[in-house]
């Protein structure tokens, strides 16, 4: 979804002063839009741990909940690119229209952090495998399999409390082995 280097240190923090500045840079623009901001927010609430789902995958535990939920991720981040798409070029509009220079350069960083952040995204071969999920998993057959189990819990939790709650109260004897053992020999 997104490209990494080749590098094996790109998952550490960076110690480039560019980068940084880029990474601050987006920040601060992401803080500066509330209405941007909240949507970011509330799209990645939507997404999973891809990394923790392909992880799954690749020890044998993956099950259709994994497929559908990087199937939705894939679809949350595509959602994030069109986002930060559609923003900067609002933003380029409005710089445009409003042809102020002053206004112009304070917003060159952000619309180059955002250029940065667009470059990285990469997805043709997520969004295709993300058709397929799509295409090969029922997922309401899924959720209604889940209905159904949990309503077989639901119902053996009750069975099990009834059985509980219908025998006769055990004396000390039946409860612990041991303390029968000694009361037969003291009494």
């Amino acid at each position: 979804m997104l490209e990494h280097n080749a590098n094996p240190s790109s998952a550490s923090p960076s110690t480039s002063l560019p980068v940084i500045n880029n990474r601050l840079d987006l920040a601060d623009f992401i803080l500066r839009d509330q209405e941007l901001k909240e949507g970011l927010v509330d799209l990645l609430r939507r997404s999973s741990d891809s990394k923790r789902i392909i992880q799954r995958f690749s020890l044998g535990r993956g099950d259709a909940d994994d497929l559908i939920a990087l199937c939705k991720t894939i679809r949350v981040t595509e959602e994030i690119a069109s986002m930060l798409s559609q923003r900067q070029e609002a933003q380029k509009t409005s710089e445009q229209t409003a042809g102020d220079a002053a206004s112009t350069s304070g917003s060159t960083s952000s619309r180059s952090c955002i250029d940065d952040i667009l470059s990285r995204f990469s997805l043709d071969a997520p969004l295709d495998l993300a058709d397929r999920i799509a295409a090969a998993i029922d997922e309401e057959g899924v959720s209604q399999l889940h209905y159904i189990e949990d309503a077989e819990s639901a119902a053996v939790a009750v069975l099990a409390q009834d059985v509980e709650s219908s025998q006769p109260a055990e004396s000390c004897s039946q409860k612990d082995p041991e303390t029968a053992h000694r009361s037969m020999y003291l009494g």
